[in-house]
């Protein structure tokens, strides 16, 4: 009999488990580099250092944040991030040069002195985010150093804001994009240079 009791509690435990609504499937997005497209570059080669990306802390986190009309953060649940932000975002950005810069050689920090680059790229992540059903907040300072002369050759504040649909693929579609245009906007400036 007791045996029986037990079975039956087990059972009954089993069935209340199981009322709970269906899990939730979390889904993972990362940021990707643009089409292979060439900017027109001359054919010297070109090369640039990017230095640790300042980053603010509220972006460092698995979850995608977004921020609501009232300006209060939002951090998704079940969308995330596939990698860290931060190193998703320098290895896009590099790729984007690549692509528009036939020539260029990008190394990160720290490089050896016998192959200390000519430019140095410092970029700070103010905002990279944006509000659902509205647009994406993309806020990059970005300054461009000849390492050789130790002279600033630009510093500019990039600003880009791009309707998006109610969905984090959305979200991520548009700062792809702002993304692209970034590196479209540090490429012509290097390109000028050579």
């Amino acid at each position: 009999m007791m045996r029986y009791l037990c079975l039956f509690t087990l059972l009954l435990c089993s069935a209340c488990i199981q009322l709970g609504n269906e899990p939730h499937p979390t889904r993972y997005y990362l940021l990707e580099p643009v089409a292979d497209v060439r900017s027109a570059a001359n054919d010297q080669p070109l090369q640039l250092e990017l230095s640790p990306i300042i980053f603010p802390s509220y972006l460092d986190r698995p979850q995608i944040v977004t921020h609501n009309i009232n300006n209060s953060i939002q951090i998704a649940e079940y969308d995330r991030w596939a990698e860290p932000l931060s190193e998703n975002l320098t290895r896009t950005l590099q790729e984007n040069l690549r692509n528009q810069l036939p020539n260029v050689r990008i190394s990160s920090a720290p490089w050896n002195q016998s192959s200390a680059p000519v430019y140095l790229l410092q970029l700070t992540v103010n905002r990279f985010d944006g509000v659902l059903g509205q647009q994406t907040a993309v806020d990059i300072r970005w300054t461009l150093v000849n390492y050789k002369t130790n002279t600033e050759i630009a510093r500019r504040h990039f600003r880009a804001q791009l309707p998006i649909d109610e969905n984090h693929r959305g979200l991520v579609d548009g700062l792809n994009s702002t993304l692209a245009e970034l590196s479209q906007e540090i490429a012509s400036m290097l390109t000028t240079q050579q």
